[in-house]
């Protein structure tokens, strides 16, 4: 049986994150709710958007009693979910193609990385047993699949390809290791079939071997390439694969190099427009000060660096996830970051990188400062963003200064030096891999509460 619970606009603090201009009322400049009876629990969550109306929202993890998928939608008025079941409740990324919810993480009692989907009528009518995860079972490895993509080829055909990482000792799949316990990524490629709603498996690619440590970082969709960033520390490389949409693993092995400073941190990338994607990453100096936050744009058609950027940090901070809102050319970033005064602050940062630098680059921070993991775009100009089981949205574009619920603060953008593409290649190890299924998901009642509000 179908659950859902109808809620008012008032009391549900979804609904003042997806107001439909459709029904005459204009999206909030800031709004932030949570779900009853919790006060803001933070644990690790992810958000994506369907449209300017709905998103799908994970939150939990090990350790938290429930973990929940979520279905959010304003028309009319319902919110609806399923509870994550079988060890299944480790969320890393989340992906909505075609009707289908695609996600990616690790099963907390096998310590196996997973890779799930869930059709989005069966999350809104939280269907019993309706998501499917696909066990990423590699003999000798505990792993965890942490970047996903999710898209059409171009010929009909859904394809699913997501990044993992593995630790193991020994095993087929990987060199042969030495120490107690070694570690090394690798790229699965999958296909989805609508009619009978599985996946299987085109292959597998190993990215770090002991000889050549590639860390892959993230994955990203274009236009016309699917675009695999990693790092390359021994040689201070940024290292893209570009790839056909149609044949990823099979295209896997040229790439493009990029020298950058020594010891960057993970890469994490997102479309811009077009062929043009943006990455963000940590540095610093052998592991310490001085720190700072790096901005990159690629132009996948010529693999040319056309942008480069950067600003000072007063502590080690990852950048957590990247949003592109087209229309005011700005990029926003959600950071953790330490300000002059010694607080710490969870910020949505604005950088303009077709502006002339140096610059001043918007930052803005929830005045209650609850932690903050994932972003999404909503519309145009909004942002929606989560970090447990409650929900931030805000214009980014558009402030007003006399709300108590957000704070206004500026950041130095100064400019870094492009640097320019080589072109290499490598014979990276190719596995057959075969993927297990198991069948979950219970329904569960969701009710929320509204918290502060901006009009």
């Amino acid at each position: 049986m179908k659950k859902k619970s109808h809620l008012l606009l008032l009391v549900s603090a979804i609904c003042a994150l997806f107001c439909p201009q459709a029904q005459g009322q204009p999206y909030y400049n800031f709004a932030m709710g949570t779900e009853l009876p919790s006060t803001y629990n933070p644990c690790h969550a992810v958000i994506r958007t369907i449209d300017a109306q709905s998103a799908v929202a994970y939150y939990g993890g090990p350790g938290v009693a429930v973990s929940k998928l979520l279905y959010i939608n304003l028309n009319p008025f319902i919110i609806a979910g399923l509870e994550l079941t079988g060890g299944y409740d480790e969320i890393k990324d989340i992906r909505i193609e075609n009707g289908v919810v695609f996600f990616c993480g690790r099963n907390s009692q096998t310590y196996k990385g997973f890779i799930g989907h869930v059709k989005l009528s069966d999350l809104a009518g939280s269907v019993p047993g309706s998501i499917i995860c696909s066990n990423v079972d590699i003999p000798g490895v505990q792993s965890i699949m942490w970047r996903l993509a999710a898209y059409d080829d171009g010929t009909g055909i859904t394809r699913v390809v997501s990044i993992g990482n593995a630790w193991f000792h020994s095993s087929p799949y990987f060199y042969t290791c030495s120490a107690t316990t070694c570690q090394s990524t690798f790229v699965v490629e999958c296909k989805y079939d609508a009619i009978t709603n599985l996946m299987s498996s085109v292959g597998m690619k190993v990215v770090g071997v002991d000889t050549r440590f590639e860390r892959a970082d993230d994955v990203v969709v274009t236009d016309h390439w699917l675009a695999i960033v990693s790092n390359y520390p021994a040689q201070s490389q940024l290292i893209i694969h570009r790839c056909s949409k149609n044949n990823v693993l099979a295209t896997f092995n040229n790439y493009y190099a990029y020298t950058v400073p020594y010891l960057e941190g993970v890469n994490h990338c997102c479309l811009m427009r077009g062929d043009t994607i943006a990455d963000a990453t940590l540095y610093c100096t052998n592991g310490g000060a001085p720190y700072g936050s790096s901005l990159r744009v690629f132009d996948l058609n010529t693999m040319t660096m056309t942008c480069a950027q950067r600003f000072d940090l007063l502590d080690k901070a990852e950048p957590l996830e990247m949003a592109y809102l087209p229309e005011y050319a700005t990029l926003v970033t959600l950071q953790w970051q330490m300000y002059p005064s010694g607080q710490k602050h969870y910020n949505f940062v604005s950088w303009r990188p077709y502006d002339s630098t140096p610059y001043y680059a918007k930052l803005t921070y929830e005045t209650a400062d609850h932690k903050l993991e994932c972003m999404d775009k909503l519309t145009t100009k909004h942002v929606v963003a989560t970090g447990g089981d409650y929900w931030l949205m805000k214009d980014i574009i558009n402030d007003i200064p006399s709300t108590t619920c957000y704070t206004i603060a500026q950041q130095s953008v100064d400019a870094l030096q492009p640097s320019q593409p080589v072109y290499g290649s490598n014979n990276y190890s190719a596995y057959t891999l075969i993927l297990q299924r198991n069948s979950y998901g219970s329904p569960i009642p969701v009710y929320l509460n509204k918290g502060c509000i901006t009009p």
